[in-house]
């Protein structure tokens, strides 16, 4: 499918102006990548057939889909590109398969309803903004392959505790910002690199629990020293 998206020149799809009334998408076999912005802005689009000959989602492809309820990603997919569902906020569930290994930042940026999210385990980094604004998400299971946390990744209010794998090695700028926390785990022996101080709640009291040999560690490490209640990972975590 052709990339729909050109520096400085508006969405080229041949179906842009009839965006509105589209309500139905059926990608047919065959076709291996959906075009960046191919179906942006189809304000009343409910349903989406993604055949598993499809290995790549280009950038912005159904971003501001405000209708769209879920999607099944097939398990050929390896990239989804930047933005690409930014802005479905009826979506309410999203399985991210374990043959995507890229997301590109803002991916799912501002889908509201978003409640359950299943992130692939090939993935070896979350971009800036991935699932900003996802105000409906409670919980998180970020994969053990992940070795980077982008800035803003997880701004969302909605989150009250999460766990960052052992693999970890930085965390960027407002990735876990959004409200108090009840408790973070962080798994990793040696502490996370941080952007700064503002990668999580300025709330400091809250219980940080790492592993028990890398207590001291995360008590000297620049950020991680400043919470007050840095503890071993307890044996039912």
């Amino acid at each position: 499918m052709t990339d729909y998206t050109s520096p400085n020149t508006p969405n080229t799809a041949p179906w842009y102006s009839e965006r509105s009334k589209i309500k139905k998408v059926i990608i047919e076999k065959g076709v291996t990548n959906i075009g960046g912005l191919a179906f942006s802005e189809c304000s009343n689009l409910t349903s989406i057939t993604i055949p598993n000959s499809v290995t790549s989602i280009g950038n912005k492809a159904f971003s501001m889909c405000f209708c769209l309820t879920s999607i099944t990603i097939p398990n050929s997919v390896t990239s989804i590109g930047y933005d690409a569902f930014n802005g479905c906020s009826a979506l309410t569930s999203i399985t991210i398969p374990n043959s995507v290994t890229s997301i590109g930042g803002g991916a799912f940026e501002g889908c509201a309803r978003l409640t359950s999210i299943t992130l692939s385990n090939s993935m070896t980094s979350i971009g800036g903004s991935t699932f900003r604004d996802c105000i409906g998400l409670t919980s998180i299971t970020i994969p053990n392959s992940v070795t980077s946390i982008g800035n803003a990744a997880f701004m969302c209010s909605g989150l009250t505790s999460v766990t960052i794998p052992h693999k970890v090695e930085s965390i960027g700028r407002y990735a876990f910002w959004g409200r108090r926390y009840t408790s973070i785990t962080c798994e990793a022996n040696t502490p996370p690199s941080c952007y700064d101080h503002k990668c999580f709640h300025p709330d400091r009291s809250i219980p940080v629990y790492v592993p028990a040999n890398s207590v001291d560690a995360y008590k000297k490490e620049e950020v991680w020293k400043d919470f007050t209640n840095i503890q071993a990972i307890p044996a039912h975590k």
